[in-house]
């Protein structure tokens, strides 16, 4: 700790080396804890240089587009950096408050709005991360090509790579990926924060929302919507405020299957066969087509 605390000193150019606060919860892949810079609390997030190249230099440059587009809704950047052996991320500490039903309106409205910014394509300007798991982002115009290629097929592949699922298994889903132009509405391509389970998001003291560790991309907003009822965390007023900003089409509880498809290759590819039920069960309606 001693050596984090002298290089965010050494690279943020501080004139006092940070005090160390306490450690944050931070998943499986970054070290998180909370420092004290004068009266200011930051949040560093830290992991091996070579380990996910650039991973949080890629999620810097993710929120600061963020904070540029919708602001107040992500946490601000204070530094990145490298070190010989570790990487980097600074971002300001915000405190936690009540999930309130406000809070979850809030929260519904605050994504309607960025989900209204749109790109002529799919995709983002760098490959990132979903997880500790690659997420390639080319940028195509067509989102069902999007999807089947750079999402579904990507990892499929790995999967079977790694020896979870078989060739019979690839097979059904690129069938199954043929029907998905039919499958979702013609929309502008939003802009996703791609990874909104609802451990990626809290409610501030003020009521509003704070999302955070984003897998951006432009893409389908049934994607994040779907996201938000794989592990629950959205209320009720969450999704009425959301349709009340930026009404969803007709049918969207039924395409919800479609959207969690990806999440779910990536939790198989991630924590192994417990998540291919879900995967076989919405495939496997249309071999017989």
């Amino acid at each position: 700790m001693e050596g984090d605390l002298k290089a965010i000193q050494r690279f943020c150019d501080l004139t006092e080396t940070p005090v160390f606060i306490k450690r944050l919860s931070g998943g499986d892949i970054n070290e998180v804890f909370c420092v004290e810079v004068g009266n200011q609390k930051w949040v560093v997030k830290k992991n091996e240089r070579d380990r996910f190249p650039e991973m949080l230099y890629k999620e810097g440059r993710a929120l600061n587009y963020f904070n540029q587009h919708v602001p107040d809704r992500y946490p601000k950047v204070i530094s990145n950096f490298e070190t010989r052996e570790h990487q980097y991320l600074l971002l300001e500490y915000v405190e936690t408050g009540a999930n309130s039903g406000i809070g979850q309106e809030n929260l519904g409205m605050a994504l309607a709005i960025q989900h209204q910014i749109s790109a002529e394509s799919c995709g983002w300007e760098e490959d990132n991360f979903i997880g500790s798991l690659p997420q390639p982002n080319p940028r195509i115009s067509k989102w069902s090509d999007f999807y089947a290629e750079h999402r579904l097929l990507f990892q499929t592949k790995r999967a079977y790579d790694q020896g979870l699922v078989a060739r019979s298994f690839t097979r059904r889903m690129e069938k199954f990926c043929g029907y998905l132009d039919e499958l979702f509405p013609k929309e502008p391509h939003a802009l996703l924060h791609g990874d909104l389970w609802g451990g990626n998001y809290f409610i501030q003291p003020n009521d509003n929302p704070l999302l955070y560790d984003p897998a951006v991309y432009f893409g389908h907003r049934e994607i994040d919507i779907a996201m938000t009822q794989l592990f629950g965390g959205f209320s009720a007023a969450f999704y009425q405020a959301y349709n009340a900003s930026y009404p969803l089409v007709d049918g969207w509880e039924e395409r919800i299957e479609y959207g969690q498809l990806y999440p779910n290759l990536v939790h198989l590819n991630l924590f192994g066969p417990v998540y291919m039920q879900p995967v076989r069960s919405v495939i496997d309606q249309f071999q017989g087509f």
